[in-house]
Protein backbone atom coordinates (compact mmCIF):
# COMPACT_ATOMS: atom_id res chain seq x y z
CA UNK A 1 0.00 0.00 0.00
CA UNK A 2 1.29 3.67 -0.76
CA UNK A 3 1.33 6.41 0.89
CA UNK A 4 -1.97 8.43 0.74
CA UNK A 5 -1.90 11.21 -2.15
CA UNK A 6 -2.28 14.83 -1.33
CA UNK A 7 -5.08 16.32 -3.41
CA UNK A 8 -2.96 17.80 -6.11
CA UNK A 9 -1.40 14.35 -6.34
CA UNK A 10 -4.61 12.90 -6.92
CA UNK A 11 -6.12 15.39 -9.23
CA UNK A 12 -2.48 14.57 -10.90
CA UNK A 13 -3.09 11.18 -11.17
CA UNK A 14 -6.28 10.67 -12.32
CA UNK A 15 -5.36 13.45 -15.33
CA UNK A 16 -2.59 11.30 -16.15
CA UNK A 17 -4.62 7.99 -17.19
CA UNK A 18 -5.83 6.76 -20.11
CA UNK A 19 -9.28 8.53 -21.45
CA UNK A 20 -9.16 6.89 -25.11
CA UNK A 21 -8.01 3.47 -26.64
CA UNK A 22 -8.93 0.96 -23.66
CA UNK A 23 -10.36 -2.34 -23.78
CA UNK A 24 -13.88 -2.83 -23.88
CA UNK A 25 -15.59 -4.90 -21.13
CA UNK A 26 -15.85 -5.19 -17.41
CA UNK A 27 -12.57 -7.25 -16.80
CA UNK A 28 -10.81 -4.55 -15.67
CA UNK A 29 -13.74 -2.94 -13.54
CA UNK A 30 -14.81 -6.10 -11.81
CA UNK A 31 -11.21 -6.75 -10.64
CA UNK A 32 -10.70 -3.54 -9.34
CA UNK A 33 -13.28 -3.75 -7.60
CA UNK A 34 -13.16 -6.70 -6.30
CA UNK A 35 -9.89 -5.56 -5.78
CA UNK A 36 -11.56 -2.78 -3.23
CA UNK A 37 -14.20 -5.61 -1.48
CA UNK A 38 -16.40 -5.11 -3.84
CA UNK A 39 -18.14 -1.49 -2.81
CA UNK A 40 -20.37 -1.36 -5.78
CA UNK A 41 -22.95 -4.11 -4.12
CA UNK A 42 -23.86 -2.36 -0.48
CA UNK A 43 -27.24 -1.08 -0.67
CA UNK A 44 -26.50 0.38 -4.70
CA UNK A 45 -29.31 1.69 -6.92
CA UNK A 46 -27.17 1.78 -10.42
CA UNK A 47 -28.89 3.74 -13.39
CA UNK A 48 -27.30 3.08 -16.47
CA UNK A 49 -28.62 3.21 -19.93
CA UNK A 50 -28.15 5.45 -23.24
CA UNK A 51 -30.42 8.71 -22.56
CA UNK A 52 -31.41 10.52 -19.26
CA UNK A 53 -28.90 9.10 -16.62
CA UNK A 54 -27.90 12.06 -14.71
CA UNK A 55 -31.86 13.21 -14.60
CA UNK A 56 -32.48 9.69 -13.32
CA UNK A 57 -29.61 9.31 -10.93
CA UNK A 58 -30.37 12.86 -9.68
CA UNK A 59 -34.23 12.46 -9.12
CA UNK A 60 -33.29 8.82 -7.26
CA UNK A 61 -31.05 10.85 -5.02
CA UNK A 62 -33.15 13.38 -4.37
CA UNK A 63 -36.18 10.97 -3.28
CA UNK A 64 -34.23 8.89 -1.30
CA UNK A 65 -32.32 11.98 0.48
CA UNK A 66 -35.84 13.07 1.03
CA UNK A 67 -36.69 10.22 3.09
CA UNK A 68 -33.60 10.52 5.45
CA UNK A 69 -31.41 8.22 3.76
CA UNK A 70 -27.47 8.83 3.46
CA UNK A 71 -26.94 9.26 -0.51
CA UNK A 72 -24.23 8.93 -2.79
CA UNK A 73 -24.34 10.39 -6.30
CA UNK A 74 -21.61 9.32 -8.98
CA UNK A 75 -22.07 11.73 -12.36
CA UNK A 76 -20.26 12.27 -15.60
CA UNK A 77 -18.87 14.20 -16.99
CA UNK A 78 -18.03 17.32 -14.44
CA UNK A 79 -17.89 20.63 -15.44
CA UNK A 80 -15.66 22.18 -12.92
CA UNK A 81 -14.02 19.62 -11.53
CA UNK A 82 -13.68 15.78 -10.92
CA UNK A 83 -14.66 15.97 -6.95
CA UNK A 84 -18.46 17.47 -8.61
CA UNK A 85 -18.58 13.79 -9.86
CA UNK A 86 -18.75 12.04 -6.55
CA UNK A 87 -21.61 13.98 -4.47
CA UNK A 88 -22.83 12.51 -0.74
CA UNK A 89 -26.02 13.93 0.37
CA UNK A 90 -25.68 16.68 -2.47
CA UNK A 91 -22.57 17.76 -1.59
CA UNK A 92 -19.31 17.33 -3.40
CA UNK A 93 -16.91 15.02 -1.38
CA UNK A 94 -13.83 17.19 -0.06
CA UNK A 95 -10.05 17.48 -1.27
CA UNK A 96 -8.92 14.87 1.24
CA UNK A 97 -11.69 12.14 0.82
CA UNK A 98 -11.26 12.38 -3.06
CA UNK A 99 -7.84 12.05 -2.88
CA UNK A 100 -8.11 9.08 0.07
CA UNK A 101 -10.67 7.51 -2.50
CA UNK A 102 -8.22 8.02 -5.19
CA UNK A 103 -5.25 6.67 -3.28
CA UNK A 104 -7.42 3.80 -2.80
CA UNK A 105 -8.32 3.01 -6.52
CA UNK A 106 -4.47 3.47 -7.05
CA UNK A 107 -3.48 0.71 -4.62
CA UNK A 108 -6.14 -1.47 -6.14
CA UNK A 109 -5.02 -1.01 -9.87
CA UNK A 110 -1.18 -1.12 -8.87
CA UNK A 111 -2.32 -4.71 -6.85
CA UNK A 112 -3.88 -5.89 -10.64
CA UNK A 113 -0.56 -6.08 -12.46
CA UNK A 114 -1.87 -5.33 -15.37
CA UNK A 115 -0.25 -5.27 -18.38
CA UNK A 116 0.93 -2.16 -19.92
CA UNK A 117 -1.77 -2.08 -22.49
CA UNK A 118 -4.75 -2.79 -20.92
CA UNK A 119 -4.22 -0.44 -18.14
CA UNK A 120 -7.55 1.07 -16.42
CA UNK A 121 -8.90 4.02 -17.61
CA UNK A 122 -9.97 7.44 -16.17
CA UNK A 123 -13.54 6.99 -15.90
CA UNK A 124 -12.80 3.05 -14.32
CA UNK A 125 -10.51 4.83 -11.72
CA UNK A 126 -12.95 7.66 -10.92
CA UNK A 127 -15.35 5.20 -10.69
CA UNK A 128 -13.76 3.24 -8.12
CA UNK A 129 -12.50 6.28 -5.85
CA UNK A 130 -16.70 7.45 -5.84
CA UNK A 131 -17.56 3.95 -4.32
CA UNK A 132 -14.86 4.02 -2.14
CA UNK A 133 -15.96 7.42 -0.84
CA UNK A 134 -19.59 5.87 -0.95
CA UNK A 135 -18.37 3.21 1.66
CA UNK A 136 -16.54 5.86 3.73
CA UNK A 137 -19.06 7.77 4.05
Amino acid sequence: MSRPMTPAEAVAYVEGLDVLGMKFGLRRMRALLRELGNPHLRDSVHVVGSNGKTSTAHLAATLLGSQGARVGLYTSPDILGWRERVRIDGVPVGEERFAGAVSAARDAVESLRLPDDDGVTQFEVLTAAAFVAFDAA
